[in-house]
C-alpha cells in the first residue's frame, strides 16, 4: 500500500510497530515486530515492496548516564565486537506476507546511520539490496571504550572532528 510509514520503539529490547496509512490517513496495514536484546532503537529503516528493512547495531549502553542527562545518547553507547544485524520483516501486503522474518549478520561491526534506499532482489530468490551511509570496523574499533562521536562534546557538535563516512551497499538473501 501507498501512504506514509512510521516506526516506534519501547522497553528493554525493542518492539517495533509498523503502521502504513492510506491516502486518507486511515490505517492500511499494521505489523508488530520484537527485537529482543536490542539495546538501542534503530536509527533508520527502509521499506521495499516485500519487506521492512531494519538495521540493528550492536552496542552496550550506559543507560543511567543518558537518563540522568550526564551524556547524550550517542555519548552513552559503546560498540561491542559483534556484527550488525539486518532484519527483513515481511510487509503485511507484500509477496512474503505470512513468512517468518529473516535476521542476517553483516560481515562485521559497523554503524550505518542513514539508509537511502533498498529494493527486492528477485534475481537472488527474494532477498534485499540496501544502501546507506556510515562507518565500518575501523571506526567501531577506535570508538570502543570512549565517546563514539568526540565532536558531540560541548554546547554544539563540532563537525570538523567527525570521521568521514562512506556509502555502503549490502545485500541479504531470503533466508539470511
Amino acid at each position: 500500500g501507498g501512504g506514509q510509514r512510521g516506526v516506534g520503539a519501547s522497553g528493554l529490547g525493542v518492539k517495533l510497530s509498523f503502521v502504513e496509512l492510506d491516502e486518507n490517513g486511515g490505517v492500511a496495514a499494521e505489523r508488530g515486530y520484537d527485537m529482543p536484546g536490542c539495546v538501542s532503537p534503530p536509527h533508520d529503516f527502509l521499506a521495499t515492496r516485500d519487506y521492512y528493512v531494519v538495521l540493528e547495531h550492536r552496542f552496550s549502553m550506559d543507560l543511567p548516564k543518558a537518563l540522568l542527562g550526564l551524556a547524550g545518547p550517542a555519548q552513552a553507547i559503546d560498540p561491542v565486537d559483534a556484527p550488525a544485524r539486518v532484519h527483513l520483516v515481511p510487509r503485511p501486503d507484500g509477496r512474503r506476507a505470512g513468512e517468518e522474518p529473516v535476521v542476517a549478520e553483516l560481515p562485521g561491526p559497523c554503524l550505518l546511520i542513514h539508509l537511502s534506499h533498498a529494493f527486492d532482489d528477485d534475481r537472488r530468490g527474494g532477498g534485499v539490496v540496501f544502501y546507506g551511509t556510515g562507518w565500518g570496523r575501523d571506526f567501531v574499533d577506535r570508538s570502543r571504550g570512549r565517546a563514539m562521536f568526540g565532536g558531540l562534546d560541548g554546547i554544539a557538535p563540532d563537525f570538523t572532528t567527525f570521521p568521514l563516512s562512506s556509502y555502503w551497499r549490502g545485500g541479504v538473501g531470503p533466508r539470511g
